[in-house]
């Protein structure tokens, strides 16, 4: 079998999403062995959604401030969502069975702790979204010069 991008070189092994086949230079171009199809694929879609995810903390930023201009609660808005994704990854499979009541009581605490989580948390989120934006540019940049 021969590389799906240098076909006068034989494949060593295959991608890992599509299947196309990779001689030793595409193999090793990238961590793991994927086509530059795919590795731009997941890339826009990485790219996507950290734009979404910073759009939706800009909204729910300035629909805090627009609440009576404490700094403070619209950071606290913008972090829930983090917060939110933080507290998930704790919760015990136990609130599962609740009363309607249990819900609404459940759902009120869990939306004040994201707020309080999202707070501290928001900072490292912005770098993140920052950094993923730019890594994105760095690695299309790098596949479409090789």
């Amino acid at each position: 079998m021969k590389c799906y991008k240098h076909n006068d070189l034989d494949a060593v092994s295959t991608c890992l999403s599509c299947g196309k086949a990779l001689c030793p230079s595409c193999s090793e171009k990238f961590s793991k062995p994927y086509c530059d199809g795919c590795i731009l694929e997941y890339t826009a879609n990485q790219k996507r959604l950290l734009i979404k995810n910073a759009i939706i903390m800009v909204v729910l930023f300035i629909f805090g401030l627009s609440q009576g201009g404490n700094i403070v609660f619209a950071l606290g808005l913008a972090g829930v969502p983090w917060g939110w994704s933080a507290l998930n990854r704790i919760t015990p499979n136990i609130f599962l069975i609740m009363p309607i009541i249990g819900w609404v009581i459940y759902f009120i605490i869990k939306f004040a702790l994201s707020m309080c989580i999202g707070i501290f948390v928001l900072p490292y989120q912005i770098f993140k979204i920052i950094k993923g934006i730019k890594d994105s540019k760095n690695l299309e940049d790098y596949t479409l010069a090789n």
